[in-house]
């Protein structure tokens, strides 16, 4: 949808897409110029890959003056940020009290439904100032291969109407935000989540498992294979990861039988111990697999003659662990046990 009619201190949320034209995918970091006062707009999420989609909220406020604004919406490349595309988005703000107003809504916010199947709602509506009016039913935010028809399509306010979806089995899977619009003696929104499935997938961890050290970094690829054909953008995310444990996708977003390179850093304060870590996969249908991740002890080396040692560097000789109080060059003879002013035992090695 290009334009968006909402009230004062309301919100309404609209689809944004993205689309490759060629070479490879890219991250771009999604923003909006020339916002009215008293208005936030949000990216879900804000930075996406080439070819991958984000949901934009509007939200007005009270002291939002009521007019008509031109927002640009701006996609901007994360690897070389002069490059970047637009698109328009004319946002009317209406005022939240007129003399004779009415609600819209759905029974409810989200329907999931697969192509060439039909889904119902009702749309209800209310007087809520002055006298009840006529107003039409519109929406907005629908590929042509959508139908959404309401019956009847004019109702006076108080009065309610049967909502049925239909997406052929041409619609690409996916999620739409589709603006449901009563338009009377002033407008009135809702806004429904319409949830296409298909395209069945998945998902593969080469390997599904390393072992770390404090500080180190595991690698991993994962590959999504389509179980059914239908194109569609996946978006990569982990889930279990313990304390001091990050983790990477790159990228962040594929397309459909695209892989992705997951990182996963143990940092110097991980506790050891193993972990299954959740790695998931989330276009219409989200689909996972697990990397377990050991995190082992760091590994202590052995003493050695002619060698700096500061304090606090640990050692093993002779079945210990010694810790180095004082810093010193090692010499032949200056082993830790027998030199105590040195080293400290610490524990048994094992």
């Amino acid at each position: 949808e290009s334009d968006g009619v909402i009230d004062q201190g309301a919100s309404t949320t609209v689809a944004v897409r993205t689309r490759r034209l060629s070479g490879p995918l890219q991250d771009l970091d999604l923003t909006a110029e020339g916002v009215p006062a008293g208005t936030s707009v949000t990216f879900t999420p804000a930075r996406v890959s080439s070819g991958a989609g984000s949901s934009m909220r509007v939200t007005t406020s009270a002291s939002t003056p009521v007019g008509t604004y031109p927002i640009v919406i701006r996609a901007t490349s994360v690897a070389s940020p002069t490059l970047s595309e637009t698109a328009s988005y004319r946002l009317t703000v209406t005022p939240a009290s007129p003399a004779n107003d009415f609600s819209v809504s759905l029974d409810r916010d989200t329907v999931t439904v697969d192509p060439g199947k039909t889904a119902t709602l009702t749309l209800s509506t209310a007087t809520t100032a002055g006298d009840p009016q006529q107003v039409a039913l519109t929406a907005f935010g629908l590929p042509d291969s959508v139908s959404f028809t309401f019956n009847p399509s004019t109702i006076t306010t108080g009065q309610t109407a049967r909502v049925t979806v239909h997406p052929s089995e041409a619609t690409s899977p996916g999620v739409y935000f589709v603006t449901v619009r009563a338009t009377g003696a002033s407008r009135r929104t809702t806004t429904l989540r319409l949830d296409v499935r298909g395209g069945d997938f998945a998902v593969h961890l080469t390997p599904a498992a390393a072992t770390v050290e404090p500080g180190q970094t595991a690698i991993s690829t994962l590959e999504t294979m389509p179980v059914s054909v239908a194109p569609q953008i996946l978006t990569i995310s982990a889930s279990g990861m313990p304390a001091g444990v990050t983790f990477s996708a790159s990228p962040s977003s594929v397309n459909l039988g695209t892989p992705s390179t997951l990182t996963f850093t143990a940092s110097a304060t991980t506790v050891p111990g193993t972990y299954p870590i959740t790695v998931n996969a989330t276009g219409v249908e989200t689909r996972s697999a697990t990397f377990t991740l050991t995190v082992t002890a760091p590994s202590v080396p052995a003493w050695k003659p002619y060698t700096r040692y500061k304090a606090g560097d640990r050692v093993a000789h002779g079945g210990a662990v010694y810790r180095c109080v004082i810093g010193h060059l090692s010499l032949p003879g200056w082993e830790p046990p027998r030199t105590p002013a040195l080293w400290a035992r610490v524990q048994p090695t094992k």
